[in-house]
């Protein structure tokens, strides 16, 4: 189930998606690109998203549209599949389900089916001489009783080769609301000073209440409104549970 959010909030939009990337390898063309399969169990912390597992190895997910029946472009995974005499390798689309990730295929029988054990179709993009942000993880969510406030810290990093210089990294938590429906996150948004190459940096996010759903969850995009140059602008967001 791919999910997209626009955010109208402080004046600006957003538009933010769990697996909206753009695609690394461009149809019709013939560039050098260092391209490999990686295990969703990438370091025994799966299932990982194909986001997250090409991440882990310094690359980023390719994208198609036409791998299965379900509509919009996402990540290229596969299975193995034991047969009779081998192993048949099937490949379909990651996708969501029930808030795992899961690799969508059709089977040998023409039947669609899922996995949650898949490996991704991962890209690396050159980033020499200009910048590359990252959300890398989540740090701590923290609150504080005395001022009646939620701290929550996110470490950013600048994976490319370049400084970022001045941008502002925006946070937006949904609190366990269902995003299917027309609701307005709270957001918060940093200024978020120049990151060196190769640096991390954390930011600090405070929310006026106290976050008290069990599956709350925030969205964070780190140069909200594009000020800076980047490699790749596809990979400036990421979801964490709180």
């Amino acid at each position: 189930m791919n999910r997209l959010f626009v955010w109208f909030a402080g004046g600006f939009l957003l538009l933010i998606g769990s697996i909206a990337q753009a695609d690394p390898i461009r149809d019709n063309s013939f560039n050098a690109h260092q391209v490999g399969w990686c295990s969703n169990n990438y370091g025994g912390s799966g299932p990982l998203s194909c986001e997250d597992t090409c991440q882990a190895v310094g690359a980023v997910p390719e994208q198609e549209t036409r791998m299965t029946q379900n509509t919009g472009a996402g990540p290229v995974c596969k299975v193995s599949a034991p047969s009779w005499y081998w192993t048949q390798e099937l490949y379909g689309k990651q996708t969501y389900l029930n808030g795992y990730p899961v690799c969508s295929f059709v089977d040998q029988n023409g039947g669609a089916q899922c996995s949650t054990s898949f490996q991704c179709l991962c890209v690396k993009v050159s980033t020499a001489g200009c910048a590359d942000l990252i959300v890398e993880r989540l740090v701590s969510v923290t609150w504080r009783p005395a001022a009646r406030k939620t701290r929550i810290v996110v470490r950013l990093k600048n994976i490319g080769g370049a400084t970022a210089w001045h941008s502002t990294t925006s946070l937006a938590d949904w609190s366990g609301l269902n995003p299917s429906m027309p609701v307005t996150p709270y957001v918060a948004n940093v200024s978020t000073s120049p990151i060196s190459a190769g640096e991390q940096r954390d930011v600090t996010f405070i929310l006026p209440y106290k976050i008290q759903h069990p599956q709350a969850r925030a969205a964070v995009k780190v140069d909200n409104g594009n000020a800076v140059n980047e490699c790749r602008e596809n990979n400036n967001f990421k979801w964490f549970w709180l």
